[in-house]
Parts: structure tokens; sequence; C-alpha cells
């Protein structure tokens, strides 16, 4: 499944594609707060009309040591720092200042994550946005980028 989220003044949309299911599916809000039914929805599409039930990927057990992930990483909305916290990868993210008063989306909560595989996590917290996926980098260690939400943020 392959997706993309965009976001501006009021306005939220999200696009997916499942190819190996012969599906595609764009969402437009009115609202910056769309992530949640786009997560939905997604749900929703994949198991109902794609036949096949919707599942996240599976954290790994135990987790791996978590230090090459932490950092501070660039992007277009602000500087996401990733940090061990217990055991787990949190993402918090700082919007950069801006000088003329532009509009910037609201500040989200930071997100608590799990890894799947050494290039794959993906969120449990806060709820609405559990199974948000946070990709890595996989040609560098320590990773030169991650992936969330569709956008990627270079490392620092």
């Amino acid at each position: 499944v392959l997706g993309h989220a965009g976001l501006t003044a009021g306005y939220c949309s999200y696009t997916l594609f499942a190819p190996s299911l012969d599906l595609a599916m764009v969402v437009l809000t009115n609202g910056t707060s769309g992530g949640s039914l786009h997560s939905e929805l997604t749900h929703w599409l994949v198991g109902e009309v794609g036949g096949r039930p919707w599942s996240d990927p599976t954290p790994l057990s135990p987790q791996p040591p978590l230090a090459r992930y932490g950092g501070a990483y660039w992007s277009a909305f602000g500087v996401i720092t990733v940090r061990d916290l217990g055991g787990e990868l949190e993402l918090a993210t700082e919007r950069h200042p801006t000088d003329d008063g532009s509009w910037q989306p609201p500040p989200e909560p930071p997100l608590r994550a799990r890894l799947c595989s050494p290039v794959l996590a993906i969120a449990h917290e806060p709820e609405p946005q559990r199974g948000v996926l946070i990709d890595f980098d996989p040609a560098s260690d320590p990773p030169a980028w991650l992936r969330v939400g569709g956008r990627i943020a270079r490392r620092l």
C-alpha cells in the first residue's frame, strides 16, 4: 500500500494506492485533523472493498537497541527529534519559526512507535495516530532520513 498526505490551512488530503488489490482512493477533508478519518477509510477500503482485512505490521519483540535512530531530522513543517523512550521511539516535532506570520499546521503530540523491522516502525500512541508508519533510510547507519506521513525528513 502506497500513500501520501497533504496539509494546508483548513484542509487535509490523503491518497492511497494499493496496486496488488487494484485500489486507489483520494480523501479530501475541510479540517486539519483529518488524519484519523484517512486511517479509518484506508482500513475500510482495504478490508471491505479489497477483500483483505487490514493488518498493521507487527512490532519486534523484544525491541532492538534504538540509539541509531535518535537525533534531529529536518522536515517541511519543523524539526523532528527522535529519542529512545523506555525501549520505544518517540518522535516530537518542533515547528519552524515564521517571520511573516504565515500559517502552520497545529502542533501534534509526540508519536510513540515500535520497530517492526530495522527500517520500519509503527506508531501506537497517541490513539488518533495509531498505525502511522515511519520508514528509516535502509542505506545508511545511522539513518540519513526518515519518512512519516509521506514526508521525508533528513538527519541534521
